[in-house]
């Protein structure tokens, strides 16, 4: 583990099952980064800032609040520059990475959530994944709050951080008092998202690459050459893959097959047959797509079925 002198011992069980190399979430380049195998988790987190953080992406949705530090969250191309206290929205699939400047303790609160189980609350107008989706849908990704409404949020991240230590505790209805904690937080979260005395934090500029990956995200399943792109820019082919590595930390060809094999997971969860699967996000060669995907998720398409354990070890 880098770079890491204080972890929170209470946590070091939880996170054992977070990651098979270290406990730091966000150090593997353009990578599927944490395995989750229940609903939800929580991390408070402590280290010396001047670690490095690659870009990355999760199966699962994130919540990232930052207690202290200097740090610009990237997102999608997109620079945010954090106060404390701020709150950051990641849904699944969304590369994203944070910078740590300066040489000052870095601390934050993460939580990590399975979509699957937020959606079990769809309904009566409850659906505890809005905050997420309007921040995917908006491009808006960072919150600021007033003291009033932190006062009513903070409370309930802290009786959730509470009750998630205590969830293994074998108290009289520990899981169920955790878990309950979680929908109270989630509530007021989603009330926080909405509230319109809320600050949206506006991005900094993301440069010529920002807007190379809208244009990726938007014409996914066409054909997104090299040649093709820099024509559509009039950048030679060479200068855009270097802006592109130099402003993201990745390259364009690595960026669009993660993004194509996330869609094509997601149509073959959703009972699409794995061929279809292939050519329908993008792929122009079976083979090609069944390498990249068995390489990507350790499964092969034709056996990654909706089935909740295993798409949260993948």
């Amino acid at each position: 583990m880098k770079n890491v002198s204080r972890i929170d011992k209470r946590n070091n069980k939880k996170n054992s099952i977070i990651s098979k190399e270290s406990l730091t979430q966000e150090n593997i380049t353009r990578q599927k980064r944490g395995y989750l195998n229940k609903d939800y988790i929580s991390f408070h987190l402590t280290d010396h800032a001047g670690t490095e953080y690659e870009y990355h992406y999760h199966d699962f949705d994130k919540i990232y609040i930052l207690i202290k530090g200097d740090v610009t969250y990237r997102i999608e191309g997109r620079a945010y520059h954090l106060q404390p206290n701020d709150i950051v929205l990641v849904k699944s699939g969304l590369m994203h990475r944070p910078e740590v400047n300066g040489a000052d303790i870095y601390e934050r609160i993460i939580v990590y959530i399975d979509p699957l189980f937020l959606s079990s609350f769809c309904g009566s107008g409850c659906d505890l994944g809005t905050c997420f989706d309007n921040a995917a849908l908006k491009s808006e990704y960072v919150f600021r709050m007033p003291a009033v409404i932190k006062s009513r949020l903070w409370q309930s991240v802290r009786s959730f951080e509470s009750a998630e230590l205590d969830s293994s505790s074998g108290r009289f209805a520990a899981s169920l008092y955790d878990r309950t904690r979680f929908i109270e937080m989630m509530i007021e979260l989603n009330r926080a998202a909405m509230d319109e005395d809320t600050e949206y934090v506006s991005r900094e500029d993301g440069g010529r690459a920002l807007e190379i990956i809208d244009y990726i995200n938007a014409h996914l399943t066409e054909d997104l050459s090299i040649e093709k792109l820099s024509s559509h820019f009039y950048i030679n082919r060479y200068y855009l893959m270097h802006i592109f590595r130099d402003e993201t930390g990745g390259t364009v060809g690595n960026y669009i097959s993660s993004k194509r094999l996330l869609m094509a997971r997601n149509m073959i969860r959703s009972g699409t047959a794995a061929t279809q699967a292939c050519f329908g996000c993008g792929f122009g060669n079976y083979s090609a797509f069944y390498r990249a995907y068995k390489k990507e998720y350790g499964i092969s398409p034709g056996t990654s079925v909706i089935c909740k354990d295993d798409m949260l070890r993948e």
